[in-house]
């Protein structure tokens, strides 16, 4: 893998039931996520999913990309923009954009972008993983 590699892109549908999902395997329950009667009097204006909903689906794609070098080592530094709502496609995308040599191993930087369908960037990644030698 060498530096502009782009990754195979993760494609997400997210449903209301996908986010009460979410929440009841991860315990956070906040009504924000789970309850419009809440939600849409919030500074959000509505439901939306966890943020770290959107975090696993990167995730997911550095996983598939790096396999057991992620899974054990794996870094990740995530900026939220908008909220992701029920009914939106999320792709999250990206791309090497450093390949370090160490003696170890070699690092790889991605840059990772998360999008709806409409082109609405609601989260940006930048992850960092060693696969050994």
């Amino acid at each position: 893998m060498e530096v502009g590699c782009v990754l195979n892109p993760v494609v997400k549908e997210i449903t209301l039931q996908s986010i009460q999902s979410y929440a009841e395997v991860s315990g956070d329950r906040n009504p924000l996520h789970c309850s419009s009667d809440v939600a849409d009097d919030s500074l959000l204006r509505g439901v939306s999913a966890h943020g770290m909903m959107t975090v696993a689906f990167v995730s997911q794609m550095m996983g598939e990309a790096f396999g057991e070098a992620w899974l054990t080592g794996g870094e990740i530094e995530v900026s939220f923009r908008a909220p992701v709502r029920p009914g939106s496609t999320l792709e999250i995308a990206g791309s090497i954009a450093e390949r370090i040599v160490q003696k170890d191993g070699v690092v790889f930087v991605c840059d990772i972008s998360c999008r709806t369908r409409s082109d609405e960037v609601v989260a940006t990644a930048k992850t960092r993983v060693l696969v050994p030698w």
